[in-house]
């Protein structure tokens, strides 16, 4: 009878962690679908970017993301496929852009507000031009990098400024804005009080901010070239609400500020001042989930795009914010000629 009475407790306590479990799951995917721990942010999967036209064709190294608001298109760098692959925003494939060369494979793209598709690659320091056919338009060198092997300085990241031109940020000693003639880039250096130290990920706004996701310590910092204003906002830790390995960033048009977690495998979305508004996803391989995020795009209005290296793909989701509905975007409406010539 003892034994029997342990047995029913032990199965009573089985049972009981199993229903507890289920609830846990479910709340997990819940979350992961919707993005919900309140009213603030609303999230929806719509479709994932995998294949590259023909059937059979798939993403096979994607390294870089870019969405150009004035066209409306997506570019991928694919270091597997040594190319430039363009979607349309619906993620319906356009164009494969060959880009391997003698500076070898792409692992780095922007356009400018003039279509040109620049990218970065995996053997040179310098910076291949095309025109919006697809045609090569120039390779250049940029200042404070050295084309040489075993050079350390080269451009690891790109972005569109507020000027429609495209920036490099450098492995070392700052950023640099392409002239995409090669006669008037510049550098911008980034000494800066409290300013990004290990950055993995770069953006810029349409006021002109710049935003980096840093690791030490894990936040965003914004930084303002003109006002020589510097915002360190985001905290470290791997609980809801915190950073872990930040990696991608974007901003729509709205002031939202959107980043990748690689540890945690989630988004993580903060407002114009800096202050957490939600987060969304959790690790797995299903839609809606996340294996190790890294690249992040926002098409200025409702749509991100996430790149999962790992996974081969790039989810697409959509977010909305019902407390804010109602009110006037902060940073101008998406059809604005300021805003159409932003990228990421």
């Amino acid at each position: 009878m003892i034994a029997e009475n342990r047995r029913c407790r032990r199965l009573g306590i089985m049972v009981r962690f199993l229903v507890l479990w289920v609830l846990v799951l479910v709340a997990t995917e819940t979350l992961a679908a919707t993005g919900k721990r309140g009213e603030r942010m609303n999230v929806r999967f719509l479709f994932s970017i995998e294949g590259v036209g023909g059937r059979g064709n798939r993403l096979r190294s994607p390294r870089d993301l870019f969405f150009d608001r004035k066209s409306g298109e997506l570019y991928i760098a694919d270091a597997g496929l040594a190319a430039i692959l363009v979607f349309n925003r619906e993620g319906t494939f356009l164009q494969n852009i060959p880009a391997r060369g003698p500076e070898g494979v792409p692992m780095l793209v922007a356009t400018d507000d003039e279509g040109r598709i620049y990218v970065g690659h995996n053997r040179s320091a310098r910076i291949s031009i095309f025109d919006y056919r697809g045609e090569l338009f120039d390779v250049l060198e940029l200042p404070g990098t050295v084309d040489l092997p075993g050079s350390t300085v080269r451009p690891f990241l790109l972005t569109r400024a507020s000027n429609g031109r495209v920036v490099a940020m450098k492995t070392r000693g700052g950023l640099v804005e392409v002239d995409p003639y090669g006669e008037t880039s510049r550098e911008i250096p980034l000494a800066l009080p409290d300013g990004p130290a290990v950055v993995q990920g770069m953006t810029c706004d349409l006021r002109g901010n710049y935003y980096f996701t840093d690791m030490r310590p894990a936040s965003i910092v914004r930084w303002n070239q003109d006002e020589g204003s510097v915002l360190r906002f985001g905290k470290a830790g791997v609980i809801y609400g915190q950073l872990s390995r930040p990696q991608g960033v974007a901003v729509d048009s709205t002031g939202h500020v959107f980043v990748t977690s690689l540890i945690r495998n989630n988004v993580l979305c903060y407002d114009e001042r800096g202050d957490f508004v939600e987060e969304f996803g959790s690790i797995g391989r299903e839609y809606g989930h996340f294996y190790m995020p890294t690249r992040i795009v926002s098409d200025g209005s409702a749509r991100l795009y996430v790149l999962e290296e790992a996974l081969r793909r790039v989810q697409v989701f959509e977010v909305s914010f019902p407390e804010e509905s109602v009110k006037s975007p902060r940073l101008g409406p998406a059809s604005t000629d300021a805003e159409s010539t932003l990228g990421r």
